[in-house]
C-alpha cells in the first residue's frame, strides 16, 4: 500500500491541476460553461475517489506528507504574485479538498485513532528504527564503497543471522540505504543533485506561473520527504520509474 500511495499522490496533484485549469475556463461563454461545470463535477468526484484510495492505504507518512504538501501548494497559488489565476477559485477548490478529507476522516475515525495512537511503540515504527540503525552500522564499517548495490539484505543477514525471514528488509530511509550500499560519496552526489535541481526548479518553475509544473514540483517535494520513511524509490522498479518520471517531467525543456 505504501508505493500505491505514492502513485495516488501523483494522481491527486494532477487532479488539482485539471480542476484548476477547468475552473479558469468556466464562464467564458454559455456552451463552454455548461461543459466546464460537468467536467468540474467529474473531476471533483475523481478527487474524492483518489482521496478515498489514499486514505484506504492507511499509509501514515503518505497521508501526512500529502496533506502538508497540499496546504503548501494552495498557499503558493493563493499568495504568489507571479501565478496568474483567480484566487477565489483556488480558495473554493481548497475548501472542497478540506471538506473531502474531513468527511473521510470522520468515516475512518476509528482506524485513524488506532493507527496514530501509541505510534512510537508501534512494531512497524520500532522496526524502522532498527533497520536505520543497521544501515548506519554498515555505513560506519564501509563508508567509501558501501556494502554493494543491492547487498543491504545480504550484509544485514550476516550481521543478524538469528532473525525471522520476514524481518530482513531494507532501511526505510532512502538516503541511509543509498549511503550503506554505494557509500557516503554516492549518497552525497545524489543529495547535491537533488539540492541543485530543487533550487533551480523552485526559482524557475514557480516564477514561471505554470500550474502544471508547479503541481509536479509539489509531487517531487512530497517524494523527497517520503524518501525518509520508505525505500521503494530505490529498491522497487515501479518506485524507480515513478521517481525519475517526475524528475524528467520537471526537467523537460520549455517549448
Amino acid at each position: 500500500p505504501n508505493i500505491f500511495a505514492a502513485f495516488l499522490i501523483f494522481a491527486l496533484f494532477l487532479t488539482y491541476f485539471a480542476i484548476l485549469k477547468n475552473a479558469s475556463r468556466i464562464g467564458q461563454n454559455k456552451a463552454k460553461s455548461v461543459i466546464g461545470q460537468a467536467k468540474y463535477v467529474i473531476e471533483v468526484g475523481l478527487l474524492f475517489l483518489l482521496s478515498l484510495g489514499l486514505m484506504l492505504t492507511f499509509s501514515r507518512s503518505a497521508i501526512a506528507i500529502f496533506s502538508i504538501s497540499s496546504l503548501m501548494f494552495f498557499a503558493t497559488l493563493i499568495f504568489s504574485k507571479t501565478i496568474i489565476i483567480e484566487k477565489i477559485k483556488v480558495v473554493r477548490i481548497f475548501i472542497v479538498t478540506i471538506l473531502i478529507f474531513i468527511s473521510l476522516g470522520f468515516v475512518f475515525r476509528n482506524e485513524i485513532i488506532f493507527r496514530t495512537s501509541n505510534i512510537l511503540s508501534d512494531q512497524s515504527v520500532s522496526q524502522r528504527f532498527f533497520y536505520n540503525e543497521v544501515a548506519i552500522n554498515q555505513i560506519l564499517s564501509s563508508p567509501i564503497l558501501g556494502v554493494g548495490m543491492g547487498n543491504f539484505i545480504v550484509d544485514f543477514n550476516t550481521r543478524h543471522s538469528n532473525l525471522a525471514v520476514w524481518q530482513y528488509q531494507p532501511s526505510h530511509n532512502l538516503f541511509l540505504l543509498i549511503a550503506a550500499e554505494i557509500g557516503v560519496l554516492g549518497a552525497l552526489l545524489l543529495i547535491i543533485f537533488i539540492i541543485q535541481n530543487l533550487h533551480r526548479l523552485i526559482r524557475n518553475k514557480i516564477n514561471s506561473g505554470d500550474i502544471f509544473t508547479i503541481s509536479i514540483l509539489f509531487v517531487f517535494f512530497s517524494y523527497l520527504i517520503l524518501a525518509n520513511f520508505d525505500h521503494y524509490f530505490w529498491t522497487i522498479q515501479q518506485g524507480q520509474v515513478l521517481f525519475w518520471l517526475v524528475v524528467g517531467i520537471l526537467n523537460q525543456k520549455e517549448n
